[in-house]
């Protein structure tokens, strides 16, 4: 192995090109010619078939599942009967582990000694369960499907289908089979009996033609292809979520050892003796092999319910704490597990009838188990000494705590970082001596600690965690008896459940029994009932949710993960956290709503469309000259014009003579001749060195060595054992492809679509690559060829569709062209053909779409803007579109681009280059969401004295942000009522791309990166208004638009052109993948990014500033190293010092000082309206709070006894003020940033540019990314070894930097 030079050294972004393939899906309509379109009405309802297997697709996969759950019982029941599974060492180090938390486990200095040691016994287990869940498939499913094979070997009459060895039979075609044998009219008939709950399920298995649906399917199988694909998951044994093994062993092996370590543990003798034997058998290790099937993990869960109840009950008798035991998680598909987050397929108003009246059922069940939580909840909080093993979670903390107390900031920090606290923490909090003390610092003192929203309800004989549980306890009764909320715009009447109930049942009998179109009245007082009654049973189960521990989640989510870890590791009640489970599992409320909700305000139009076949299951697979009559499809090509043809089925083998049709007439069609060995390069090393017969051409030692040594070397790479810029040796690389070359001619001599000699010498090619691209590209041929096909067109013999959109019509000549029809004209291109560069796809589909519209209920409707604006035409008004009220066929066409390149290049570490190789070269775009605007963004560069220019600053609003507006308001108010909402999506939309046109424009201009803050998805959420600032659809396509970026107007030959495409990006699948770089896009944190002064680099640097109590304020503001205040009386103004602080600890120097002569907003709650404090406000307040203090003295001295709350309250209040550097007024259009240091005011501009909060955003995002060009060329790095903690920017490095 050796390090080459490498081809590319990404001077500039011209390098970028050509570096990876990317997949693209043209779409066209299909409009038939006028014969074809004869013939189709001739024939009638022509796509009958094809509809009916639309229809009956979901019927099929639910009897499929079925199969699925016997298979995977299958597979179980042999683990248990075969008892194959050894978890002996499991047990032994989940002991090992339970010791080590336990021993000590109080004292934090004994966790921080025992870290490592638990870390360390915790990845034996992980490679322990791993072993496990290996043996679990190959034991378990592996014999099952053997089983199956031998049982199901002769299937209707017919062998089954030799599968791959490595794949489940039942994932296979012949599971059809299985299907229509298994599923008789009886069988169906007999289950629906048996599962008479939900017999409604079991649908016939024979349509009205009494055909058996199964049979149906034969032979298209690919309609299930993402079933097969999600249900294959089930049987891996990786680790991952939803997967049985995952199931049975990293999930319900863990609760079962838990359970055994705890009776052992914890279980007193005279507990144990109350125990029958089949209670005391569950304890057995060996004993695991009988709770793997969903019937025995049921009969389980119930034995431990019943230990829990004996557990209680001498808790409370001896009142000693007894850790309860955990029940096992349903099996995966298990008929009693719910999918989470469904959707309930609601049609017609028979449908909502019954999916409310189902609703209404659900709620009855679990409303009174609810009731039995909250009662047992308050119960447990009231009781001496019983509140340490319930637990609130931090977001439902936050929730709570923002809604009840005023130092709400105070409970959260009882956090720390972890995601749970105990209600005995709290209830310590509330009773230490700070916070009894709020309640005696005045005659009002409950007011320093409730909100005014709920103060009332607090009694003062009772305890403030007393009361904290007495206005839980109100809120919760209130969802039942309905309450009055206070809002900014006004009062809000929420309608409690019950009377909800009421109001709902007396509806449904009256719309049951309706038999008229309802009045627009009638039909909002309908919608109204069932929301009302939606919505109140949502809040139940929100504020029930609050007290739920999360067992469930993205198993690849790090901080899930985390949150799960300290899950299991909480002492908690299991007999509660098992009631709250079980009221949880299959019970979405939300689902029932956003249902209701889609189906009561959903179009009067439908974009549902389905697969056409034309009665052919390998229709448009490949566009292969020599299988035409297989798949029945051609290209044509007359005039300029494009035509996609049919063969009739009865007549496949009308062009199997081509020579016949051949024609020199004018006027005539052009047939596509299309051939390629799709990926001979993958195969080579297989068909070159075949395992099981003998080679076509014998290779000598030499080079089977160096293919056993070149197999490794890609093994270690895929492993990133080795680093990815090792290359493989050049010689031996030569050698090999020279045994390749020789191959291929001696293989392919008799072929005569291909050229083969014209492969070049060995020594040519730089590596594997090269020599696979050539060979590609000689293995792809198109060219056309003039038929005579009028007769075959006329007799219906070849059904003909024009290929259409708006760049391939006769209205579209000298207009500008979309991408993809560049992309669709490079495909038959001269210039392209000589490359191979973008190539046609396998594997095309037709969709068609059934009217859904009658033209006469077409509407126009106009929205304005406050100046009477029109913002949606006719034009963009979908309920005016007329293609709604015909009936559409689609072509979807896939493409590959840069189909010529091989190998998946690092861009990520291409950037790192670009960045290295352009040291004075390198602009900054910083983008921020903006809080005003839709997006602004800076573009910066750094002088080679370290000096930053400012190149352009601007919003990303680009005309949208009043529409998009207005739209979103309307759409706010018609969602609230549950109208038909008015369409924002089509403005989105337009807006990402021009908004993402921009960016472009802004890379390709300045040669420059882009920087986004790193937000989390819940930050994102918090600021966004919805569907108004759609930020990770506007990331996501900058990105894709980055994996491939054509300039329109880009030259051929040159960088930007559509063969040449600039390649940016790294390619991601989804948000997930995003990560903090991908290609020339950087992520940073968004700490301070608009709150950071862009002259001096201020920003508030002090934590925890609030009132809790006099004793923490005159500590705060001591004489000696706290807040120190003194008074400017030349300036007329306050100036305060303070100590900065990260993460809670204070620095010993000093920040910037600030002063009081500022202008400031504050919001008044009370008053419901902004106050604008002008300069000289903050200061007179502060004279008028220091009345009784001297001055020109040590103000700090004069204030640390005094014992006011409201002084202290007064002061801390005016000092929060002062330091909000961002002040805003959304009535007013205001937005600015002062700066209470330097005194920088945005409405004097910053360099030339009018400045505000996003603005300064942008420019500080920008400046950060100068922090992230640093690190990236920091030469003690090496480009392969930058990670993404790297290019993290801490606070510190970041205050360093702007304060210089």
């Amino acid at each position: 192995m050796q390090n080459n030079e490498k081809e590319k050294e990404f001077q500039s972004f011209g390098d970028f090109v050509n570096l990876y393939e990317v997949q693209k899906t043209l779409r066209f309509e299909l409009k038939p010619e006028p014969e074809t379109e004869s013939i189709l009405k001739n024939k009638g309802i022509w796509y009958a078939k094809d509809k009916k297997k639309a229809e009956e697709k979901p019927i099929v996969k639910f009897y499929m599942d079925i199969l699925h759950r016997e298979f995977t019982d299958e597979s179980l029941a042999k683990l248990k009967e075969e008892n194959t599974l050894d978890t002996k060492e499991y047990f032994k180090l989940f002991k090992e582990l339970k010791n080590i938390q336990n021993k000590g486990a109080n004292t934090k200095e004994f966790k921080k000694l025992k870290s490592d040691e638990i870390k360390l016994k915790k990845k034996e287990i992980t490679n322990e369960l791993s072993k496990i869940r290996k043996v679990f498939a190959e034991s378990g499913f592996n014999v099952a499907n053997k089983n199956w094979k031998h049982k199901y070997s002769v299937t209707d009459g017919k062998k089954i289908k030799n599968s791959k060895s490595d794949t489940y039979l039942i994932l296979s075609e012949n599971i059809l089979n299985f299907l229509e044998n298994r599923f008789t009219l009886e069988e169906v008939e007999r289950l629906r009996i048996l599962d008479a709950k939900h017999s409604e399920e079991y649908k016939d298995v024979f349509n009205i033609e009494k055909e058996n649906i199964f049979r149906n399917f034969k032979g298209f199988f690919g309609y299930f292809d993402s079933l097969i694909n999600n249900r294959e998951n089930f049987y891996k044994a990786d680790g991952k979520a939803g997967r049985v093994a995952t199931r049975s062993i990293d999930e319900n092996l863990n609760f079962f050892a838990e359970n055994i370590y705890t009776f052992g543990s914890e279980f007193p003798k005279e507990l144990v003796n109350e125990f029958s034997l089949d209670e005391k058998q569950i304890f057995k290790q060996d004993r695991y092999k009988d709770y793997l099937l969903q019937r025995d993990i049921k009969d389980y869960n119930l034995i431990v319910g019943s230990i829990n109840k004996k557990v209680n009950k001498y808790s409370q008798k001896t009142e000693k704490k007894i850790k309860f035991l955990s029940t096992l998680y349903k099996q995966i598909l298990s008929t009693e597990e719910k999918e989470q987050y469904k959707h309930i397929e609601i049609n017609n108003d028979f449908d909502l009838v019954k999916v409310i009246k189902d609703f209404i059922a659900l709620n009855s069940e679990k409303l009174k188990l609810g009731n039995k939580i909250f009662d047992k909840f308050i119960q447990r909080c009231l009781a001496k000494n019983n509140s340490e093993q319930i637990y609130l979670p931090k977001d439902s903390m936050n929730t709570i705590a923002h809604r009840i107390f005023k130092p709400w900031e105070e409970v959260m920090t009882l956090f720390g970082k972890d995601y749970f606290i105990s209600l005995k923490t709290l209830k310590e909090l509330t009773e230490s001596t700070p916070w009894k003390g709020k309640l005696t610092e005045s005659s009002e003192g409950k007011n320093l600690i409730f909100k005014d929203s709920v103060k009332s309800l607090a009694q003062d004989n009772k305890s403030i965690f007393a009361n904290f549980i007495l206005i839980l306890e109100n809120e919760y009764k209130n969802q039942f008896n309905g309450f009055i909320k206070e809002t900014r715009k006004g009062n809000i009447d929420f309608v409690g459940y019950n009377e909800a109930l009421v109001e709902l049942q007396k509806k449904m009998r009256w719309f049951e029994g309706k038999k008229i179109k309802l009045e627009e009245k009638e039909k909002l007082e309908w919608i109204k009932s069932i929301k009302d009654y939606a919505d109140a049973a949502l809040r139940i189960f929100q504020m029930t949710k609050y007290l739920w521990l999360p067992i469930i989640g993205d198993e690849e989510d790090k901080d899930y993960l985390k949150m799960k870890s300290e899950i299991e590791e909480l002492s908690k009640d299991h007999d509660f956290y098992n009631q709250i489970n079980e009221y949880m599992d299959g019970y979405e409320p939300f689902v029932y709503r956003s249902s209701f909700q889609e189906y009561l305000t959903r179009k009067p139009f439908s974009t549902d469309k389905f697969k056409i076949n034309f009665e052919n299951s390998r229709l448009l697979d490949g566009w292969d000259k020599d299988m035409i009559d297989q798949r029945m499809s051609v290209i044509l090509l007359k005039d300029g014009q494009y035509f996609l043809g049919i063969l009739d089925k009865n007549n496949r083998h009308c062009l199997d003579d081509l020579a016949k049709f051949k024609t020199e007439k004018l006027g005539s069609h052009e047939l596509m001749q299309f051939k390629q060995l799709t990926g001979l390069y993958r195969q080579l090393p297989r068909m070159a060195f075949p395992t099981k017969k003998k080679p076509i051409l014998e290779s000598s030692a030499e080079i089977k060595k160096i293919k056993i040594e070149f197999d490794e070397f890609q093994r270690q790479k895929k492993n990133k054992e080795i680093k990815s810029s090792v290359v493989f040796d050049n010689k031996k690389i030569n050698l090999l492809i020279g045994h390749y070359r020789n191959f291929i001619k001696e293989y392919y001599k008799g072929e005569k679509s291909f050229d083969f000699s014209s492969l070049s010498d060995a020594t040519v090619y730089k590596n594997l690559s090269d020599f696979y691209a050539e060979v590609d590209r000689i293995t792809y041929s198109l060219s056309f060829l003039k038929v005579d096909f009028d007769e075959l067109i006329k007799n219906g013999n070849i059904l003909l569709f024009r290929l259409k959109n708006k760049d391939l019509s006769e209205f579209s000549l000298g207009k500008k062209k979309n991408l993809h029809f560049y992309y669709f004209q490079a495909l038959f291109e001269k210039e392209n053909l000589l490359e191979r560069r973008i190539r046609l796809g396998a594997e095309a589909e037709i969709f068609y779409r059934p009217a859904s519209l009658q033209k006469s209920t077409q509407q126009i409707e106009l929205i304005k803007t406050k100046k009477d604006k029109i913002i949606n035409d006719k034009k963009q008004n979908p309920y005016h579109f007329k293609r709604y009220a015909e009936d559409k066929l689609f072509l979807h066409l896939p493409i590959q681009l840069n189909a010529d390149c091989y190998g998946l290049p690092n861009v990520n570490q291409a950037a790192f280059e670009f960045i290295r190789n352009n040291r004075n070269g390198v602009k900054i775009i910083g983008i921020d969401r903006g809080e005003k605007n839709l997006a602004y963004y800076s573009v910066i560069s750094q002088n080679s004295d370290g000096t930053i220019k400012i190149e352009d600053v601007h919003d990303l609003n680009l005309g949208y942000l009043e529409p998009l507006d207005e739209l979103e308001n309307k759409r706010q108010d018609q969602r609230k009522a549950w109208q038909s909402i008015s369409e924002i999506k089509n403005k989105r939309d337009r807006y990402i791309s021009h908004a993402v046109h921009k960016i472009v424009e802004l890379i390709l201009q300045h040669n420059a990166i882009v920087v986004f803050e790193d937000l989390s998805g819940k930050f994102k959420r918090s600021r966004m208004k919805f569907e108004k600032a759609p930020y990770q659809q506007l990331e996501m396509a900058l990105i894709k638009k980055l994996n491939y970026l054509v300039k329109k107007d880009g030259m051929l030959g040159k960088p930007g052109h559509y063969l040449s495409a600039y390649q940016l990006a790294e390619q991601v699948g989804s948000y997930k993948d995003m990560g903090k770089q991908t290609g020339i896009i950087f992520y940073t944190q968004a700490g301070y990014t608009s709150r950071t002064c862009p002259q001096c680099g201020w920003r508030k640097r002090i934590q925890g500033l609030y009132y809790k109590d006099r004793a923490t304020a005159q500590k705060r503001f001591n004489s000696r190293d706290g807040i120190q205040i003194a008074y400017d009386e030349v300036n007329n103004r306050f100036l305060f010092k303070y100590h900065p602080a990260y993460e809670q600890m204070e620095l010993k120097e000093w920040d910037k000082e600030i002063y009081s002569d500022v202008t400031r907003i504050k919001w008044d709650n009370k008053e419901r309206k902004n106050n604008e404090f002008v300069k000289g406000d903050i200061t007179k307040k502060l004279k008028d709070l220091f009345v009784d203090i001297d001055l020109t003295e040590s103000i700090n001295k004069q204030i640390e006894n005094k014992d006011s709350a409201s002084f202290w309250a007064e002061l801390i209040n005016l000092l929060r003020l002062i330091l909000e550097i961002r002040n805003a007024d959304n009535e007013k259009g205001r937005d600015y940033i002062e700066c209470p240091h330097c005194h920088f005011h945005s409405d004097n501009g910053f360099h030339g540019y009018e400045w505000n909060g996003d603005a300064n955003g942008a420019f500080n995002i920008a400046r950060k990314g100068l922090l992230i060009i640093k690190s990236v060329r920091d030469p003690k790095r090496k480009i392969e070894d930058i990670s993404w903690a790297d290019l993290k920017v801490t606070m510190e490095d970041w205050d360093k930097f702007v304060q210089k």
